[in-house]
């Protein structure tokens, strides 16, 4: 029987996600693949070397780039080669974690249910269909396969099994730093399913001890990756997000991630930031988690199963939260990749101790686990479909966002580079409308004005984009050009 659930695994993820081999690159891979010299060169000594100490898109994962020279050098700079690999690491992962929990709880079907789930959302679709999100994937694989080894370890423990769980871990740091949280989880994995708390030959604080190093490389990965963000200027100050900012954004964040996972319509790209939050929204949504999070210690003992998803979904998410704010986003479908795992679990083990008691337990759960996952199905499929180009994912991300000056600049570059000049510009003007300070934007229309010949007014939107961002080179040449027309040399 496992072997058949892995085969439907793999068949029904395949099935949805195929369609990715006919989409284009899109976004920011630019930064990873279409415009990075070293990863089209593919594997070499001297990529490999560089890999070790670049810093692309703020960010540092050399296992990552490292999949990206694989690609080029077995594809080339056809996407559908580069879609592919990311689609299998889901495929893996998800035959993965079935096997991972049913080896921890010996429950086949509750297991079996946490994969599907895995496989099919939506919310996950970011994270497969997004080239550059290969971190994402890759990541997971590597924190599966250090689950995998921590199991067998606290089954038999040992110099050489540990010593696997640290270099899973480490290729899982080196892959994507939101794996910093996987030590903590494997600390509730020790509660249940694990138990681990409850034999005699450990304790609370030897469990901790056990876990040291494992804490010590996590904690060189957070200045690692702290020193490459902050240096890249990825990393938005307090004067622009002040710490109160920060922590309303959280609390809602924590919450509209449950209510997507729920209801997992209108999703974007991007999410703009707002400093803007209603009051009754961020109370709401602290009164939530704080009552979540004392009916999951209140019943820990009971139903331990409770507190270990619900705490795995809470302490993965802090280094994407926002508390650290990276980016323009307030929140990203992709962060959601591991996090909802946790969730996934309380729903599997849950659902059916609270129909214990009902006469048609079986049926009902086999149908309305039917019933889910077909719907699943049919809404991750429509989601991966916008994920085929820049144009159609930004026309997406506009229409289900309000005011995303962001989308709508990225729109405008698409149409911009399919030579739709008229609708570019008027994408460019929106997005200016909606943040006049945006300097891509300016930028963006300047240099349509210069080909239009309008090469005063270009001068004037290239000038508000320097004054904005004095190191932005594209617009320093943007300038140049214009200044050239003019016989300004």
């Amino acid at each position: 029987m496992t072997c058949l659930i892995c085969i439907i695994l793999c068949i029904i993820t395949l099935a949805i996600y195929f369609q990715v081999t006919d989409h284009q690159f899109v976004f920011d891979d630019v930064s990873y693949i279409t415009e990075n010299t070293h990863v089209q060169k593919g594997l070499s000594l001297d990529n490999i070397i560089w890999s070790l100490t670049a810093n692309v898109a703020c960010n540092w994962h050399p296992m990552t780039l490292l999949s990206h020279m694989v690609d080029c050098h077995l594809s080339g700079l056809n996407p559908a080669g580069h879609h592919v690999t990311s689609l299998l690491f889901h495929i893996i992962n998800t035959v993965l974690l079935f096997l991972v929990l049913k080896k921890m709880t010996a429950a086949l079907w509750q297991s079996a249910f946490v994969a599907a789930l895995f496989a099919l959302h939506p919310l996950h679709v970011e994270s497969v269909a997004w080239v550059s999100e290969r971190k994402d994937v890759l990541s997971t694989f590597f924190w599966l396969m250090t689950m995998w080894r921590y199991v067998l370890y606290s089954q038999n423990p040992g110099f050489m099994r540990y010593l696997a769980v640290l270099l899973f871990l480490v290729l899982g740091l080196m892959s994507k730093p939101m794996v910093v949280t996987l030590p903590f989880v494997l600390l509730l994995l020790d509660y249940w399913p694990l138990k681990r708390f409850q034999s005699g030959h450990f304790n609370a604080r030897r469990l901790v001890l056990e876990k040291i190093p494992l804490f010590i490389i996590v904690a060189a990965s957070c200045i690692i990756t702290f020193h490459f963000q902050n240096t890249g200027g990825a990393v938005a100050s307090l004067d622009v997000y002040p710490f109160y900012v920060r922590a309303a954004n959280a609390s809602v964040a924590y919450m509209s991630y449950i209510i997507k996972m729920f209801w997992p319509f209108n999703l974007a790209v991007l999410y703009p930031y707002t400093k803007a939050i209603p009051l009754g929204q961020i109370i709401g949504s602290c009164l939530f988690l704080l009552l979540i999070t004392f009916f999951a210690l209140s019943v820990i003992k009971r139903h331990a199963y409770i507190a270990v998803g619900w705490f795995w979904y809470l302490g993965t998410l802090v280094p994407v939260i926002g508390l650290v704010q990276v980016g323009l986003q307030s929140m990203a479908d992709r962060y959601t990749y591991i996090p909802l795992i946790g969730i996934f679990i309380i729903f599997a083990w849950g659902v059916p101790e609270l129909l214990s008691r009902w006469q048609y337990k079986t049926a009902g759960l086999a149908i309305g686990t039917a019933i889910l996952l077909s719907v699943l199905t049919v809404i991750t499929f429509i989601q991966v479909q916008y994920w085929k180009s820049n144009i159609t994912l930004f026309e997406h991300t506009v229409h289900v966002t309000t005011d995303n000056y962001f989308a709508h600049n990225s729109l405008g570059a698409a149409y911009a580079k399919n030579d739709n000049i008229p609708e570019a510009s008027r994408h460019f003007y929106e997005s200016l409308r909606i943040n006049p300070a945006f300097s891509k934007a300016h930028n963006n229309l300047g240099a349509i004005l210069i080909n239009q010949g309008n090469y005063d007014e270009a001068i004037r939107h290239l000038s508000i984009a320097l004054r904005v961002s004095p190191d932005y080179a594209e617009a320093h040449n943007n300038m140049g050009v214009a200044m050239e027309r003019l016989g300004k040399i």
